[in-house]
């Protein structure tokens, strides 16, 4: 979702090319770091913990971006948040597996692993038609302060003063 929100954030913040570059990778740099240390944890403290603890940061950094207004902020809760996505999936599909009987184990974890792409998908169409329809603000209002809080467009005034 990173590839319809950096355009705007780009102008917002002037970031560099290098900066858009880092911005790019260092979320892939911490689900790299994060699917190294999970296997870990989770032999210590057990999976379903390890899950938990990576889906309420992968949920916290989320919605912490949102409200971001310059880019240090923004790559720190984006590696940390990278972190979280890269300790849950293989902790998770380890998990499925153990829970799973033998006959129907490659169905379940197969299907887990079609289900994650399948979310990324529908989440970057949403922010393909949210970012430019509603712009970064707006779309920070609803997910940071829920739709009742949101700021309602106001009307557009022609040109002889009537609305």
């Amino acid at each position: 979702m990173i590839a319809y929100t950096l355009p705007v954030i780009t102008k917002e913040w002037d970031i560099s090319a290098a900066g858009t570059t880092l911005t790019l990778t260092i979320g892939s740099i911490g689900m790299l770091i994060g699917a190294f240390v999970s296997g870990w944890a989770a032999d210590r403290v057990g999976r379903v913990k390890v899950i938990s603890v990576c889906v309420a940061l992968t949920a916290a950094c989320s919605l912490l971006m949102a409200d971001c207004t310059s880019l240090l902020p923004f790559l720190a809760l984006r590696f940390v948040q990278g972190f979280a996505i890269g300790g849950e999936v293989p902790t998770a599909a380890a998990y499925i597996s153990e829970i799973s009987r033998a006959h129907r184990r490659g169905r379940f974890v197969h299907f887990y692993e079609i289900v994650l792409p399948a979310g990324l998908a529908a989440g970057a169409l949403l922010a393909a038609w949210v970012i430019p329809h509603w712009g970064r603000t707006r779309a920070r209002s609803v997910t940071t302060t829920g739709p009742a809080r949101c700021p309602r467009p106001t009307p557009a005034r022609s040109s002889s003063g009537t609305t």
